[in-house]
């Protein structure tokens, strides 16, 4: 599938942009990459391999302290468009390219407000839309009365906000345990209480194996059904997730539309579409009875 998405990727965003007159060249873009990570590598990849001119890379690879000087160097040299991949944090961003064309792939800031007050700035989200997801919960579990949640604010606390915003109309309780490390993740759980379900957002902690371990351990021993945040998760034991499945492609339908002479000021800020994987055992050892339309929509089911 991830083939056959770069095939795509390679093949039509360069007819797309080439058959419209383009008039960019080498160098008019800057992709400024926060980790090297996995998800942000590959990320990286679809772009570049998805994209018909040399782009100016530059990796920070975590390492916060160059961040300042990084962002500086990047203003200085008046790029047409820049795409920031993984952002953590928008004061520096803001103070040298708030009036630079930028895209923005971000989990920890509310890309809608910051494209409200810096026109010249939007971006996509790297989770799909909480709308998407509570639809998804409510399908597996009717009558729902607390949803509890384990995150790390500074990593996930926009997602958990914004998840709370959807469901504010419901009587749906959130139970919420902040956590700063993957080895807190037990003790959180043990301090949970009575919940229906764990949701749990696209946080790095969970990637950890021992986090995904005692996570999937509490959920069998009390029946609690886990909304995981990746097809990973779902495929170690989790019940269901609504994986982010179109990320490259929105910052490319972006990145075209600009280079097609779009005003980025009219390009609102996006989630990316969800791809609906379910775990059969998990719903079994959790006693879910799974509808069979939820079944017939599920791009995987693992059993």
């Amino acid at each position: 599938m991830k083939n056959i998405l770069r095939s795509l990727l390679s093949i039509f965003i360069p007819i797309l942009l080439f058959s419209q007159g383009v008039n960019w060249y080498n160098g008019d873009i800057a992709l400024f990459q926060w980790e090297n990570s996995p998800f942000e590598n590959q990320i990286r990849n679809n772009i570049i391999e998805g994209f018909p001119l040399t782009v100016d890379e530059y990796q920070l690879k975590g390492k916060v302290r160059n961040l300042n000087k990084t962002i500086s160097d990047i203003s200085g040299k008046n790029y047409r468009l820049v795409v920031i991949i993984g952002a953590q944090a928008t004061t520096p961003i803001l103070r040298y390219l708030s009036k630079t064309p930028l895209i923005l792939l971000s989990s920890s800031q509310r890309l809608d407000e910051i494209h409200k007050r810096f026109p010249t700035i939007t971006g996509v989200y790297p989770f799909a839309s909480p709308e998407i997801q509570f639809n998804t919960i409510h399908a597996l579990i009717k009558d729902l009365k607390k949803i509890g949640v384990i995150y790390n604010p500074i990593h996930s606390g926009i997602e958990v906000e914004m998840f709370e915003k959807g469901i504010s109309d419901t009587s749906i309780k959130v139970i919420k345990n902040c956590i700063s490390d993957s080895k807190e993740i037990g003790t959180a759980l043990h301090f949970m209480g009575d919940i229906d379900l764990l949701w749990l957002p696209s946080d790095p902690i969970y990637k950890d194996k021992k986090a995904m371990k005692t996570i999937l351990d509490y959920s069998y021993k009390n029946k609690i059904p886990v909304f995981a945040p990746s097809r990973e998760f779902v495929k170690k034991g989790a019940l269901v997730t609504q994986e982010p499945s179109t990320i490259s492609l929105e910052i490319l339908s972006i990145i075209t539309s600009i280079i097609k002479g779009k005003d980025i000021s009219e390009i609102q800020p996006r989630f990316p579409s969800g791809s609906l994987v379910i775990n059969q055992k998990a719903a079994k050892l959790t006693g879910v009875e799974i509808p069979v339309d939820i079944i017939l929509s599920a791009e995987e089911i693992y059993k």
